[in-house]
């Protein structure tokens, strides 16, 4: 969420408001500049992708933000635009949606819309309307994401004191929770983590403790990282409502790809999550780019290289953090995240992959580089089709030594243990999680199958019978006969001690 520059929107006095910004034209800010009008006589001609490999997968890291506002893009969907070659995993239009389009296995993120009322419970829903309605979209999609409202600190969206969103908040989880516990429900995003709105997440989570005697829950963690000025009536973020500043991070128009900036803001936001208990929690952000159209400051080139950064910052060894990051996705402190936007008009604002403006729509220069950056990154498995996809299962849980109190042995121990997926595609294909004694003799096995990448996972029971008195040492293994080609096999196995004491 901003408010940018624009100057041919500010001579019209037009304001636009999309799903995740606000365009308010302010010449001054870029010394008078005036932008040259686009020419309605341009020939747009298709541009041919040289795929480098023949179909398509979906990196569950990767996604985009497509705008379903004809605001500012002519077509809502995905319908027209060729995905065969971006690899999305997932992404989002800042709505709900039961039957949302899925191309290539697309994940769908559902966002449910807030705003503050005057009236308890100084909250409504907008998105969907109603609780019945969301009561059937949730049953209807138990798979989905689940984001609570969309940057609630911003003027210009959801736009919500810290303790109305709190309530909110909390309301929304519980009713989804009651209608499904398994469904993943988390906060929504708030515009960028500098401190100021850091600061609002910390009212929000004081205000949930105070109010309900105990700490906010959810799934997963998220936030938005565009790099924008915070200050009252200037262009950028603006400031959260109910706050008293008029002030918080000010940066210069040139600072919108500073990756210094950007990294240590992933930083913070990694470190609030570990300050409160937090850590063993995945990190989306689900909104993040350059807003500025190409022709203001951030040309093309400019725009792929920061974006480009980005992608090799995610993946690389500067954000693995052993103390702060994720456990469960070889402590990565970012585990998935989405650009801005799949297709806008590009005229008014920058980062769009494909210019809806045109029929067909075309994809851009930059969407072109957005297919480059995304091949050729590593660890990757080659399947029959030479496509670049990973897996990697291990055996996770914090501890794994039980006690069993005493009792008429022998007993039978139940384990509890999940089988997580740190690569980045979908396991479909079921496979074997196998307990073995100390003499690596089979106690038992359980079939598990669908294990989403990304760090995500599922839990498989285990039971091991007949255990007399005393201490035993067991070993699990995932997928013992290979049925699943991973990037590293070296990690599929876990010890276990169990000690079932004797009675009396």
């Amino acid at each position: 969420m901003m408010r940018i520059p624009l100057p041919r929107l500010a001579l019209c006095g037009v304001i636009l408001g999309i799903g995740g910004l606000l365009l308010i034209g302010t010449a001054t800010a870029l010394g008078g500049q005036i932008r040259t009008p686009r020419s309605n006589s341009t020939t747009h001609l298709p541009i041919i992708i040289n795929r480098a490999a023949p179909g398509q997968f979906p990196n569950c890291r990767f996604g985009a933000a497509a705008p379903s506002s004809g605001g500012i893009t002519t077509f809502v969907g995905l319908q027209p635009y060729d995905l065969s070659s971006l690899n999305l995993g997932w992404y989002l239009d800042w709505n709900t949606n039961p039957q949302p389009q899925q191309p290539y296995g697309l994940e769908y993120a559902q966002v449910i819309r807030l705003s503050q009322t005057i009236t308890p419970p100084y909250y409504k829903l907008d998105e969907p309307a109603t609780w019945a309605d969301l009561q059937a979209l949730v049953q209807a999609r138990p798979h989905d994401l689940y984001f609570v409202g969309n940057e609630p600190d911003s003027p210009f969206q959801d736009n919500m004191c810290a303790p109305n969103y709190a309530a909110a908040y909390h309301d929304v989880y519980a009713f989804i929770k009651g209608i499904n516990p398994a469904v993943q429900v988390g906060i929504g995003g708030i515009v960028q983590p500098t401190p100021l709105r850091l600061q609002y997440l910390e009212d929000i989570w004081d205000t949930y403790a105070i109010s309900y005697g105990q700490p906010l829950s959810t799934d997963f963690w998220n936030t938005h990282a565009f790099i924008l000025n915070e200050e009252q009536g200037s262009w950028g973020a603006g400031i959260p409502r109910c706050m008293a500043a008029t002030q918080g991070t000010t940066v210069t128009l040139q600072d919108l790809d500073n990756m210094s900036i950007f990294t240590a803001r992933i930083l913070a936001f990694r470190q609030w999550m570990a300050d409160h208990g937090q850590r063993d929690k995945a990190l989306y952000i689900t909104e993040y780019g350059i807003l500025f159209p190409e022709d203001i400051l951030y040309p093309e080139p400019r725009v792929r290289t920061f974006m480009w950064n980005t992608f090799n910052y995610f993946l690389g060894p500067q954000s693995i953090n052993p103390t702060l990051g994720y456990a469960r996705d070889n402590n990565h402190l970012v585990q998935r995240w989405m650009w801005f936007s799949l297709a806008h008009d590009p005229y008014l604002m920058g980062g769009a992959l494909f210019d809806p403006t045109v029929t067909p729509p075309v994809i851009r220069p930059l969407g072109l580089d957005w297919i480059t950056g995304t091949r050729g990154l590593s660890p990757w498995i080659t399947d029959t089709q030479g496509l670049t996809l990973s897996v990697n299962l291990l055996p996770y849980t914090p501890t794994m030594s039980i006690s069993v109190p005493p009792g008429p042995p022998p007993v039978t121990v139940t384990l509890q243990l999940e089988i997580v997926n740190n690569g980045n595609y979908t396991v479909t294909n079921s496979f074997l999680v196998t307990l073995y004694d100390a003499n690596w003799t089979p106690v038992t096995s359980q079939t598990t199958q669908w294990v989403p990448g990304c760090g995500r996972f599922n839990v498989v029971t285990l039971l091991w019978p007949n255990l007399p008195a005393g201490t035993h040492l067991g070993h699990i293994r995932v997928d013992p006969d290979q049925r699943v080609t991973e990037t590293n096999e070296s990690d599929n196995e876990a010890d276990v001690t169990v000690v079932v004491s004797p009675t009396g």
